[in-house]
């Protein structure tokens, strides 16, 4: 996966037209079919020209997946953790479905930490994460516990999370970030979406035009993926 920044689609052009000559070398071919462009920035409501791949255009999105994380085309990079909530109620709805009735509270929780919390906050230690996206995400595992105990404050909530040993989705994306700068800052050649929050939140460029760009590369033998930034 490789990550490219450029101020226009102009230089984007130029970007994957350097791309696609390495891959010509590796006898590698993209296919133009599993691409997408997002865009970010205060014009990001506006028709921009298609990029082309291989001859045909790129169609432009309001969402793309990058490393399981869901992000949308808005004024500022924001990304979406609705997909986590839906997958949290999913797991969550098939553990208590099977043994809701039948096992301990104990047994319930841990199979919640184990199976279900980690699929809720996944992503959240490399993304920017508001105090709205906070409170959704402690809104939906809330609403796990009122299946178990029923309608309760959320003091109440929280108190039983921190009796059988649960942390709550705020200390969880606390705990999540600081072990993730600690292993980023520790390993020299990281690349990852955290670089590329950065370079976009200082980003000068006067209309903060940015562009996603998924690319899948096939060969005989197997295949690639490249993500281009610009």
């Amino acid at each position: 996966m490789t990550i490219l920044l450029a101020p226009s689609i102009q230089a984007l052009q130029s970007l994957i037209r350097l791309c696609k000559l390495k891959l010509n070398f590796m006898c590698m071919t993209v296919n133009a079919k599993k691409c997408a462009c997002l865009r970010f920035g205060f014009k990001y409501k506006n028709a921009c020209y298609s990029v082309m791949v291989c001859g045909l255009p790129v169609k432009w999105v309001t969402s793309a997946r990058y490393l399981g994380v869901y992000l949308d085309s808005l004024s500022t990079f924001k990304c979406s953790f609705q997909s986590n909530k839906t997958i949290f109620y999913q797991a969550f709805n098939c553990i208590f479905g099977k043994i809701g009735h039948v096992a301990s509270e104990e047994v319930i929780f841990a199979l919640m930490k184990s199976k279900c919390l980690q699929v809720l906050v996944y992503g959240t230690e490399a993304c920017p994460v508001n105090s709205a996206v906070r409170h959704s995400l402690q809104f939906a595992l809330n609403r796990a516990l009122l299946k178990i105990f029923g309608a309760l404050s959320k003091d109440t909530y929280q108190d039983i999370c921190k009796y059988f040993g649960m942390w709550t989705v705020e200390e969880q994306i606390s705990a999540r970030k600081s072990k993730f700068n600690l292993r980023y800052c520790a390993s020299e050649s990281a690349v990852c979406m955290y670089e590329v929050v950065l370079k976009i939140k200082h980003s000068t460029l006067k209309d903060n035009f940015i562009v996603f760009i998924v690319i899948t590369v096939t060969c005989s033998m197997s295949r690639y993926v490249v993500y281009l930034y610009s």
